[in-house]
C-alpha cells in the first residue's frame, strides 16, 4: 500500500511543477520586458547618437513589440483562465501593468523622435574672405536672424515651418545687403537636409551636402 501513497505523491508533485502551467505568466512578462527594454535602450541609443538610420529599425520595433505585447496580453488571460497561481513571477495585475506601459513609453520615443527628426536642416558655409553679418531667415512660419558666419566658417540651422511657403534670407557682407529664396517650398513635418554656400560679394548657392569642404 505504501508503493500506490508515494505514486499519488509523485503525481500530486509533477502536477505542482507542471511545466507548461509555470511558464504561462513567465511567457507574459517577457512579452511585456523585451519591448520595453528593447525600445528603451534603442531610444537612448538614438538620444546620444542622433542618427537618422535609426528611425527605421526604431519603427521595427515599435511594430514588433507591439505584436509582442498583444501575444502577452493573450498568453496572460490564457494563465488567469487556467487559474495559473504564478508563484516566483509577479502577480497579474504587475504583469498587465508592465504591458501596458509599453504603449505610453512607445507614443513618447515617438513623439520625441518626431519632434527632433522631422525638421528641416541648412548648412550654410562662408567660403568668402568677407563675414555674413545680420543673416536672417523668413517665411512658412520661420523666424530665424541675428547669425553671423566669418570668413571660412559655417553653421546649421535647424528649421520647424508651421505651413507652407518659402523661406527667404537677407544679410550684408561687405557693407552690401542682399537677399534672395533660400528654400522655394517648406511645409511641416518635411525633413530635409540642404547645404549653401556664400561665395563671394553675397552670392548665395546651393550644394550638395557632401561637397561643402
Amino acid at each position: 500500500m505504501a508503493a500506490p501513497r508515494e505514486s499519488r505523491g509523485e503525481a500530486s508533485a509533477g502536477s505542482r511543477g507542471d511545466p507548461l502551467r509555470a511558464s504561462w505568466r513567465r511567457a507574459s512578462l517577457a512579452c511585456g520586458l523585451l519591448p520595453l527594454v528593447g525600445g528603451t535602450l534603442l531610444f537612448a541609443l538614438w538620444l546620444v547618437i542622433r542618427d537618422e538610420r535609426l528611425v527605421v529599425p526604431g519603427v521595427f520595433a515599435t511594430m514588433t513589440g507591439a505584436a509582442v505585447v498583444g501575444l502577452g496580453l493573450v498568453l496572460l488571460l490564457f494563465a488567469i483562465l487556467r487559474k495559473e497561481p504564478g508563484r516566483g513571477v509577479l502577480g497579474t495585475p504587475a504583469i498587465l501593468s508592465i504591458l501596458l506601459l509599453n504603449f505610453p513609453a512607445a507614443l513618447t520615443y515617438a513623439l520625441v523622435v518626431t519632434h527632433q527628426w522631422l525638421v528641416i536642416r541648412v548648412v550654410l558655409v562662408n567660403e568668402s574672405d568677407q563675414a555674413v553679418e545680420e543673416l536672417a531667415l523668413s517665411g512658412g512660419g520661420v523666424e530665424s536672424d541675428g547669425h553671423c558666419i566669418e570668413a571660412g566658417e559655417s553653421i546649421e540651422l535647424v528649421l520647424r515651418p508651421t505651413h507652407d511657403g518659402e523661406v527667404a534670407w537677407t544679410a550684408i557682407q561687405g557693407g552690401e545687403p542682399c537677399g534672395g529664396i533660400l528654400l522655394g517650398y517648406v511645409t511641416p513635418g518635411l525633413a530635409d537636409r540642404r547645404a549653401f554656400r556664400f561665395s563671394g560679394e553675397c552670392r548665395l548657392e546651393e550644394r550638395a551636402v557632401g561637397d561643402l569642404r
